[in-house]
């Protein structure tokens, strides 16, 4: 029996030469594989035909964590700790969130992937739980 493919979602970035890049932690990748499966990594630059086409030949994907959604996805209030928001990405991983909920297709969505699956489905967030939630915890990954 053929290993399934997995996609996971990436980041747009730049090098250290201010070159575009797409990247992705390689602990995501090696967790797939040590789960029996084969990361495909799925680049936010494709169009929508293309990504959807990706997404038909893929057995499950893992939305990845990193960077905020628009507040326009969710109707979330400006703070100053909003970055890394990403158009192309957020419009790729809300309609791949929406197409596989759609065909029962498997998902998992890993911290920013969570927030996605839940802002896809119609959900809305906290633009800053810290500040925003009386007694909540701040989860700020430490740079």
């Amino acid at each position: 029996m053929p290993k399934p493919l997995i996609g996971i979602t990436t980041r747009n970035n730049k090098d250290s030469d201010g070159h575009p890049i797409t990247s992705l932690q390689h602990s995501y990748l090696r967790s797939v594989i040590q789960a029996g499966g084969i990361p495909v990594m799925i680049p936010n630059i494709l169009s929508e035909e293309d990504f959807l086409d990706l997404y038909s030949r893929l057995n499950g994907i893992l939305f990845s964590g990193g960077g905020d959604v628009s507040l326009k996805y969710f109707n979330g209030s400006d703070h100053p700790r909003i970055g890394e928001v990403d158009e192309s990405r957020d419009t790729t991983e809300i309609t791949l969130m929406r197409t596989a909920v759609n065909d029962g297709k498997p998902i998992l969505g890993i911290c920013r992937g969570a927030q996605v699956m839940n802002i896809a489905l119609g959900g809305t967030l906290y633009t800053h739980i810290y500040d925003q939630l009386k007694g909540a915890l701040d989860h700020a990954y430490p740079w």
